[in-house]
């Protein structure tokens, strides 16, 4: 995201308004959208807003929690097709689309646009993940007209002005090329090539200087025209507003827009690739003269609709999860001294997934760290993990959950990807009871499942290869 002109707290607002911290996997289940009468979707745990969840005369699907505790809205635009549907050679361009849409829109030109936002304190934003692009947006309830008139400018009418598109290429680029230098960032480029390879998954989802170089502003025009699609968009919006308002505000500046877009359009199917995943054990070393050598392991992960998606997140958080009762944290950290923090974590995506193990060690400790990794995949694949571990496992899964849904942000996060991948409607009620099912075969069914050494990819950046 890039983003000028704007005050430094401002720019802090925005930052935590469009990262998305939630890596739960989610489920789908393929449930058909209901366009009759609204649902209350509660939840199970007190702490959970209920969803009202209905579909416009226009076709958008919406998703409300309303909260008068604040008088803020929350709102997630969620569209369908992010990096993982971008042309080969073109790596980057749902990136840059997605920035470009903040930079002007309607008869404003980037400069005044941003003037304007600021001047109502609205914070507005877009951002193209691996499968989804996001229009994010918080604003006071009280300027609510003037929020939603310019977020539905920025999604319909986004001016891709070539001064606008000149200057951000070359901020794009620049930064790029700054991120070569960062060993964690071309660690987890190097795993993502491996595992992928010619897939857009294996790619940098923002690209590289060659093919950000190659984008015209006829790419970000197409692919903001594919992204124009009523069946895959969903809204959600948390916080001061109840539906009648809501569906004034819709109508009002969503709608017109929405009723003249093409019935059909050509050009508006996004490109799927078939997956092509690594199936053999592969090592690569990178050389950077630092005085830590950075470890990426990886293996090929689930998809988010898999049925083991609750097990997986149980092996993860005992074998590397937050907190400091992990094996990995246990072995590298605490009784060997190696490294100030090591993480095991599966990334789900919508044909695939990743699971990872990071770390970073001083260079001549980097092959004993090798070794003690490899050896706790071994175990946790061969032997099932204690009661005891277990349950801590679930205990602390089962007791964070409830805390990352806190706040109208990660509210309207939650239920726009529901929306957006037809996740099952009970969701939240159901993620505490599914994994506090999960048993000691499930996490060494899918240890076995997702941890298998010949599939390993090993990535090191720093001054040697490591030895074990």
């Amino acid at each position: 995201m890039i983003i000028d002109r704007i005050p430094l707290f401002r720019l802090r607002l925005f930052l935590l308004t469009v990262t998305f911290l939630f890596f739960v996997s989610f489920a789908s289940h393929g449930e058909a959208r209901d366009t009759a009468q609204p649902q209350n979707i509660e939840t199970s745990h007190n702490s959970f807003k209920p969803a009202e969840r209905f579909t416009t005369d226009f076709g958008l699907e919406v998703f409300l929690i309303t909260s008068r505790a604040n008088p803020m809205l929350e709102v997630q635009l969620l569209m369908a097709g992010g990096s993982e549907t971008d042309p080969v050679g073109l790596d980057g361009l749902s990136s840059m689309t997605a920035t470009m849409m903040g930079e002007g829109a309607g008869d404003l030109k980037a400069d005044t646009f941003k003037e304007k936002l600021e001047f109502h304190g609205i914070v507005l934003g877009a951002d193209a993940s691996r499968d989804v692009t996001t229009i994010a947006m918080r604003t006071l309830s009280r300027h609510r007209n003037t929020a939603f008139s310019m977020m539905s400018e920025m999604v319909f009418r986004p001016r891709f002005d070539a001064d606008s598109y000149e200057r951000i290429q070359q901020q794009v680029t620049s930064g790029l090329i700054q991120r070569r230098e960062k060993p964690g960032v071309r660690a987890i480029q190097a795993l993502y090539r491996l595992l992928f390879r010619n897939h857009p998954y294996g790619h940098p989802a923002a690209g590289t200087p060659a093919t950000v170089s190659q984008i015209t502003s006829d790419h970000l025009k197409k692919r903001h025209r594919q992204w124009l699609n009523p069946d895959r968009m969903t809204l959600a919006v948390a916080g001061d507003i109840d539906r009648l308002a809501l569906q004034r505000v819709l109508d009002t500046h969503f709608k017109p827009f929405m009723l003249s877009l093409p019935s059909k359009q050509s050009d508006t199917t996004l490109l799927r690739y078939p997956l092509d995943v690594l199936d053999e054990q592969a090592t690569l070393h990178l050389a950077m003269d630092l005085p830590q050598t950075t470890i990426r392991l990886g293996f090929p992960g689930i998809a988010r609709n898999d049925e083991d998606r609750y097990a997986v997140t149980v092996m993860s958080q005992i074998l590397g999860g937050a907190g400091i009762t992990s094996r990995l944290t246990e072995v590298l950290r605490e009784k060997r001294g190696l490294t100030y923090g090591v993480y095991a974590y599966h990334l789900p995506f919508s044909d695939a997934g990743v699971f990872v193990i990071s770390m970073k060690t001083k260079t001549k400790s980097a092959g004993e760290a090798l070794s003690l990794l490899n050896t706790e995949v071994n175990r946790i694949q061969n032997e099932r993990v204690s009661e005891e571990e277990l349950q801590s496992a679930i205990d602390y899964l089962t007791g964070s959950f409830p805390i990352r849904q806190e706040g109208l942000r990660s509210q309207a996060v939650t239920w726009g990807r529901i929306g957006l991948f037809d996740y099952p409607l009970d969701y939240l009620a159901n993620w505490v009871n599914r994994i506090s099912q999960v048993s000691r075969e499930d996490v060494l069914r899918v240890a076995q499942r997702i941890l298998q050494r010949d599939k390993m990819q090993s990535v090191t950046v720093g001054k040697e290869l490591p030895t074990q």
